[in-house]
């Protein structure tokens, strides 16, 4: 369980749904292995899916001293270049140079026999994460 400084679940953060699992402890041992400078990675991570969205799954990684997110490409057959877990987690990288407010990634794996897709883990930042609908509270125009 989380400590109380932790950010609560976000409400749209529910169980996995069943096609969209995956092995958690082998996440867990890959995360270990290649993240030897992260601090809180000892446990495993309860996970949750991030409902919504438009294409990649989004997981929130509960770990007992923080909170992570990972991202990963949907089953099935997929055009050629979409769901570049590869192509995101650097486009992100390289805007986090430049703005304050992009998540810091973690580790990106190629390797799709770990959880059976390429994917990537990034901190996870609690804020307004903007969809089709922009919140009037923001100030901006559409």
């Amino acid at each position: 369980m989380p400590d109380a400084s932790a950010p609560s679940t976000p409400s749209n953060a529910v169980p996995v749904r069943d096609e969209d699992a995956f092995d958690v402890e082998a996440l867990a041992a890959w995360l270990r292995e290649h993240t030897t400078d992260e601090p809180g990675l000892d446990a495993t991570p309860q996970v949750r899916q991030f409902k919504g969205g438009a294409s990649n799954l989004t997981y929130l990684l509960r770990y007992p001293t923080r909170d992570l997110i990972l991202r990963r490409p949907p089953g099935g057959t997929k055009a050629k270049g979409a769901h570049d877990m590869r192509r995101e987690s650097d486009i992100q990288a390289s805007l986090g140079h430049v703005y304050d407010q992009v998540p810091t990634i973690v580790a990106y794996c190629g390797d799709e026999s770990v959880i059976g897709s390429e994917f990537y883990v990034m901190e996870r930042l609690v804020g307004t994460i903007l969809r089709r609908d922009i919140p009037a509270s923001l100030g901006l125009s559409q």
